[in-house]
């Protein structure tokens, strides 16, 4: 596995720093995005916000349209007020014990493993959706299992030495070679070991042609199109409420004002929009000025 990886492991940029602050920048963007549109992005990032300091004193309208592109915008609102807590309550310095990440917003089980073991040296199992994947199909597993389960897995089969390198490993695996929909076992380092790959048979996961359709019109649409038109305006410009039903008719049905409210509404509790003049009754709206 370490061969390997050292020889086809994935030439990722944040793979070669270990500073707490850049890791954290990389794995916040990774959730749920794909890694050819986050290495540009991170590279941008971090030359406008290289540090936890201007990173908690940057502005909110800012920092989302730098988001362009990345998708779930709440993930930068809550990696700024991450930010804003490391250098209030830790002086600047992200702190490692996983009770002390897993506070703060945003970092989960699997951000803190990663940061542990990413930025700190630590010997832990990070496992994400590839790697879970990975375990899943290498000891046999039919059935679905709990994430503590397979994290135990991942604590079981972790090497003495070269965790950071036996982690990335495995993720590269799930990346580019066992795949949810395409596996190549012929050029996996794990193929003798492997108890599906020996079996003959691989389980392949298919995604719905339906999800599309049910994405369409749904809540999480109208958050998206409503951010991606404000990022369009100038900085801190109000939009029409009426103006953004029209630009939106173009995909949706005509009737098409209580879904904006609602979705409005959300991306305001969310602190990612700011609505005029009220909460209730808004007639327009903008990115917000400040938290």
């Amino acid at each position: 596995m370490i061969q390997w990886y050292r020889s086809k492991g994935r030439a990722l940029p944040w793979r070669n720093t270990r500073d707490p602050y850049a890791v954290f920048i990389a794995e916040i963007m990774l959730q749920q995005t794909q890694v050819n549109r986050v290495i540009p992005k991170w590279y941008s990032f971090l030359s406008l916000y290289p540090n936890w300091a201007s990173l908690a004193s940057a502005p909110p309208a800012g920092l989302i349209r730098q988001w362009v592109g990345l998708g779930y915008n709440n993930r930068v609102i809550r990696a700024r007020k991450t930010a804003q807590i490391v250098q209030k309550q830790y002086h600047g310095r992200l702190p490692s014990a996983p009770e002390l990440l897993e506070a703060l917003p945003g970092i989960g089980k699997y951000t803190s493993a990663a940061l542990q073991c990413f930025a700190f040296g630590k010997s832990v199992p990070v496992v994400d959706v590839n790697v879970n994947r990975v375990l899943t199909r290498f000891y046999g597993i039919t059935t679905t299992q709990k994430p503590t389960h397979i994290r135990e897995l991942a604590n079981q089969a972790l090497p003495k030495k070269d965790t950071y390198e036996w982690n990335q490993a495995l993720m590269d695996i799930g990346a580019s070679i066992c795949k949810a929909k395409t596996i190549n076992c012929t050029i996996c380092p794990l193929t003798k070991s492997c108890s599906t790959s020996s079996a003959g048979t691989i389980p392949v996961t298919s995604l719905s042609n339906a999800s599309q359709g049910k994405y369409l019109g749904s809540n999480r649409y109208y958050r998206g199109r409503i951010l991606n038109l404000l990022k369009l305006h100038m900085q801190n410009r109000k939009l029409g409420i009426d103006q953004l039903s029209t630009a939106l008719q173009q995909h949706t049905s005509d009737d098409n004002m209580e879904q904006i409210k609602k979705a409005l509404q959300g991306l305001q509790r969310d602190e990612l929009v700011d609505l005029h003049p009220n909460y209730k009754e808004p007639t327009h709206v903008s990115l917000p000025k400040h938290l």
